[in-house]
């Protein structure tokens, strides 16, 4: 057996933004925020049920227009900042 611990990471994309306290999508027909918000919150109550490890990159992490391809997917830029939380993150816990 390996004994590995799965490592859970959620994150946000630049498909809306929040601006004082209005939010703006980029589809007037989907409402980005509240679905990757709905997904984020899922992931991390089921982790802390289950006591596993999990980064709430969602609330920690602030993309720019430079940290992603197209949106969703990180450029180097984008990953280096998502390692960096991990890195600090993990960095904590005793394995």
């Amino acid at each position: 057996m390996l004994n590995a611990k799965p490592i859970f990471f959620t994150q946000k994309t630049l498909r809306w933004k929040k601006i004082e306290n209005n939010l703006f999508s980029i589809s007037s027909d989907t409402d980005f925020y509240s679905r990757e918000k709905k997904i984020s919150d899922l992931i991390i109550n089921i982790c802390r049920r289950h006591d596993a490890i999990c980064v709430n990159g969602f609330e920690i992490i602030n993309f720019n227009e430079l940290d992603t391809y197209d949106l969703v997917h990180t450029t180097p830029a984008g990953s280096k900042k998502i390692a960096d939380v991990l890195f600090n993150k993990l960095n904590a816990i005793k394995f």
